[in-house]
């Protein structure tokens, strides 16, 4: 069995912090991979891709619900642009999976501009 750990990334979080975060858990001798959504500017994840302690890095995790509306049709997915889990008072949550897949696609052609991916 191989046992990872799987850190979640915003875009709150600075790359001095998730360095700082690498370096704790480190001490548990086992890969760490940090997972970032696509509104993480490519600059930050690199940052944190070069931290000795980061193993690997994963992208996207979901994306807050309303984000990048020029990009994701939120009304077109959900009949409006208020979140149907808010509508219920369970916060906004986010989107994740197909609808997203261009979104990650451009975000990783960003990050990989001499298209080495």
């Amino acid at each position: 069995m191989l046992l990872v750990l799987i850190l979640i990334t915003t875009s709150m979080n600075s790359s001095k912090e998730v360095g700082e975060r690498l370096d704790i858990f480190s001490e548990l001798g086992i890969p760490i991979i940090e997972k970032f959504n696509v509104l993480v500017p490519p600059g930050q994840v690199r940052e944190v891709e070069e931290n000795k302690n980061c193993d690997a890095i994963h992208v996207s995790n979901t994306i807050p619900f309303g984000e990048l509306p020029d990009k994701i049709d939120w009304k077109g997915l959900f009949g409006s642009m208020q979140s149907p889990l808010e509508k219920h008072g369970f916060g906004k949550g986010g989107l994740s999976g197909a609808p997203i897949t261009n979104v990650v696609l451009d975000w990783v052609d960003w990050y990989f501009p001499d298209g080495s991916a």
